[in-house]
């Protein structure tokens, strides 16, 4: 059989106008419904300690870290929580807003396989991305969709503002949450990782990571998505992965995110492998 393109779900990307122009820093209930919580299985449950992002009914995107980080693979990796708002509820209950306005419940969601890009080298930035494959596909509804891989024109970073939401490191606060960021220039780019000791992938002649300025100043787990957005006929139409989150300090006030469109040709044939030894 041929390779075959990576296409898209069809309406990947919902993308609500009146949530999108909203400028809280709270995410409401069905706004971006394809971040996962990657479970940890320990002596006292589930422990979420990264996030996942779902692009199609099958497979997610994480950071390779979360795979291969000593303290996080102590623990086994089994679980991606999906459909989930608010981390302070049970799973099994569905999360309710302000507004007594609810979603339905989560999905609990085994994971199958786990491939790790094989460039990557711990703790380097380049290729820290890692594709997850779920025991079986979940079912989209209004709470849980797949993002878009493929941008309706050529990206550009630097200088541009983007998306961005997840969950808090701190499980304490009851909401998913979200803001936007602008993309530093190279230059700055380059002094921003080398305030993190990130020294090669300082110094490399092709930046792997992205760095902004948050204007949401709450830490998010490592997998919080960076978003760009289609515009079609002068109106925004769906969301589009940029990067992963690695980095979010609150004392710096700056995210660092992994690149994620040099990884699409890996990607699609890491998909294609996983489809041909079913």
């Amino acid at each position: 059989m041929g390779r075959r393109s990576l296409a898209d779900e069809p309406n990947c990307g919902y993308l609500n106008e009146v949530s999108y122009a909203n400028p809280t820093h709270v995410a409401d209930l069905s706004e971006f419904p394809w971040i996962g919580r990657v479970g940890y299985q320990t002596d006292h449950g589930i422990e979420y300690k990264c996030l996942a992002v779902l692009i199609s009914k099958q497979h997610l995107l994480a950071p390779a870290e979360c795979f291969v980080e000593k303290k996080l693979i102590e623990t086994q990796v089994k679980w991606v929580l999906l459909g989930d708002w608010n981390p302070r509820n049970p799973y099994l209950e569905p999360d309710c807003d302000s507004q007594q306005r609810c979603n339905p419940e989560t999905q609990l969601m085994e994971i199958e396989e786990i491939i790790i890009q094989p460039n990557y080298n711990n703790p380097s930035f380049a290729s820290n991305i890692a594709l997850l494959k779920l025991v079986q596909s979940v079912n989209f509804s209004s709470h849980i969709r797949s993002i878009c891989l493929r941008a309706n024109k050529s990206i550009s970073y630097f200088g541009q503002y983007f998306h961005f939401g997840g969950f808090a490191v701190n499980a304490s606060i009851p909401h998913k949450l979200k803001g936007t960021t602008q993309i530093q220039k190279p230059l700055r780019t380059r002094a921003t990782l080398y305030g993190y000791n990130y020294i090669s992938e300082a110094i490399s002649v092709s930046l792997s990571a992205l760095c902004g300025d948050s204007n949401q100043t709450t830490p998010l787990l490592r997998g919080s998505p960076l978003m760009a957005v289609n515009v079609v006929g002068g109106k925004p139409q769906s969301y589009v992965l940029v990067g992963l989150l690695q980095i979010m300090k609150n004392e710096k006030n700056s995210l660092v995110f992994i690149k994620v469109q040099p990884h699409i040709e890996w990607i699609k044939n890491s998909i294609q492998s996983m489809t041909d030894t079913d």
